[in-house]
């Protein structure tokens, strides 16, 4: 099933009863406190590990992007989020090949943590150019919001979008073994100058869409729009 959101802030919850999935919607999302504390910030980027590698150790058909889309909507709206269980920043269970590990890193740098995010990479085995690349065009600014924007189960697609400062940032997770067409939230203007970047390329290029964006197999998509 495929869920479209309005570019409006959203927190989205999807209770899983007998197979009906319900939806709950906020008009605007709640805002990030600034003073996230280096504990905090940790406790987040264990639970974004945990859910995500719970995520990929689930046979294909057995993945839900919604469900996974509402646990990460749970962490960034709690002030206060709760410890996952005993688990250790970029390790699963599974072994990972290489595209679904970086999928697991490219997702937690792009989400909201503050600025102390930064020294979590070094969990990270992604090239320190890409790496590099991609900080610098975020910005370390602390992130204001965290929306879900798109959920897609049967071509395995989850988009969100983060604010940072005058920025917004559009983040594009493709879980599936397949190419799509990079979906944009409603509301996003055919001819915008952005930034992108793939973590197939690593490179973060700018330019003025023109048509539709793609996004490859087992990759993350970045859209800065300053």
């Amino acid at each position: 099933m495929t869920r479209r959101y309005t570019k409006a802030g959203l927190l989205m919850l999807v209770l899983a009863l007998g197979g009906i999935s319900v939806i709950i919607v906020t008009d605007r999302p709640e805002k990030q406190n600034t003073g996230q504390s280096a504990v905090t910030n940790q406790i987040r980027a264990l639970s974004i590990s945990h859910l995500v590698c719970e995520f990929l150790s689930k046979q294909d058909d057995a993945r839900s992007i919604d469900e996974l889309a509402s646990h990460l909507s749970e962490v960034f709206s709690s002030k206060t989020p709760q410890p996952s269980p005993e688990h250790k920043i970029g390790r699963c269970d599974k072994k990972l090949n290489e595209k679904e590990y970086s999928l697991l890193s490219t997702m937690f740098i792009t989400l909201p943590l503050d600025e102390a995010y930064l020294e979590l990479l070094k969990h990270f085995n992604l090239e320190a150019k890409s790496v590099s690349e991609l900080v610098k065009a975020l910005g370390n600014s602390v992130a204001s919001s965290f929306d879900i924007y798109y959920t897609d189960d049967k071509k395995q697609l989850l988009g969100f979008s983060v604010e940072k400062d005058d920025k917004r940032i559009y983040v594009v997770v493709n879980f599936s073994y397949d190419m799509h067409d990079l979906p944009l939230p409603l509301g996003f203007m055919a001819s915008t100058k952005i930034k992108l970047w793939k973590s197939d390329s690593g490179e973060v290029n700018e330019f003025v869409t023109q048509g539709p964006l793609s996004i490859d197999l087992l990759s993350t998509a970045v859209i800065i729009v300053d």
